[in-house]
């Protein structure tokens, strides 16, 4: 495939990766300068298009927080050929991934115990049903807040923006021991799953759907917990450096070699190529 042309306008990383290797135009259909073999959307949290399509082009789209907004969104993505998405049943699945330029070993000093950084569901904007328990996030903050330990804790309610410089919130990430995150909206599984391997901080996360376990294993390359184990097993990673240290190196060089937006790049590359083909022998 010799042109691919992309709107995708929610994580920048994907499409800075994608210039590498192919010759991508990002903005509207119309202000593309080449004509284009495949187009891809990209449907972020709370804006959505609403104009028809009007191309024979092969289209895809990427969908960020499928529990949103669904109703107008699926408008949208019964226009395109393709739905890709990182939330399991809905379209082909396509995973998040971290930077490494941005996320990687500093080597700094673990000065924090345990690290979060995310909306804590509290929004009129997330439906109803959309997370297995709503309020996790927030009773886990609370959790470690009140066991004593040593936090950087940057959670909140709001919608806007909670990490201003990403610089500096890998470098908390880096001088953190632990950092724990939960699935999103319908059991989607975000960037934050997948940054914390790369600075050599030890992920804890919610027992992943069935689609992530192959990536998330459990003692092996990140730690499960629930609410009920949440502290316990913390406490135990806390004391047990050895533990820890297995599985963060054993995260770093996985998730550096395939997790990476470089990789998934290569990945959407191929998609869009088989996309392409198919549309050709039509």
């Amino acid at each position: 495939m010799e042109e691919l042309a992309e709107t995708y306008s929610y994580y920048s990383d994907l499409y800075n990766a994608l210039k590498k290797m192919a010759t991508v135009h990002h903005g509207t259909i119309g202000s593309c300068p080449f004509d284009p073999d495949v187009i891809v959307f990209g449907l972020s949290y709370l804006v959505v298009a609403r104009a028809p399509l009007r191309t024979k082009k092969p289209t895809a789209c990427f969908v960020h927080k499928a529990g949103v907004d669904w109703e107008r969104k699926s408008r949208f993505l019964g226009q395109v050929d393709l739905v890709l998405s990182s939330v399991p049943g809905v379209g082909k699945l396509f995973k998040y991934a971290a930077d490494p330029n941005i996320f990687f070993d500093m080597d700094r000093k673990k000065i924090y115990d345990v690290g979060f950084s995310g909306a804590l569901h509290n929004t009129e904007n997330y439906p109803n049903d959309t997370f297995s328990v709503p309020d996790l996030r927030k009773e886990l903050q609370i959790k470690l807040k009140e066991s004593g330990l040593n936090c950087f804790l940057n959670g909140s309610d709001s919608i806007e923006p909670r990490i201003m410089d990403y610089k500096h919130y890998a470098e908390m990430m880096s001088h953190s021991k632990i950092w724990f995150t939960t699935t999103g909206p319908l059991g989607d599984i975000g960037p934050r799953y997948y940054e914390p391997q790369l600075t050599k901080t030890l992920l804890f996360c919610e027992e992943p759907p069935q689609e992530y376990r192959n990536i998330f294993r459990h003692g092996d390359n990140c730690v499960w917990f629930d609410s009920d184990d949440f502290i316990t097993k913390i406490k135990y990673y806390l004391e047990n450096e050895s533990e820890r240290l297995r599985i963060v190196n054993k995260a770093y060089g996985e998730f550096m070699a395939n997790h990476t937006w470089m990789a998934r790049a290569w990945e959407l590359l191929e998609i869009c190529t088989d996309l392409y083909r198919k549309h050709r022998r039509r």
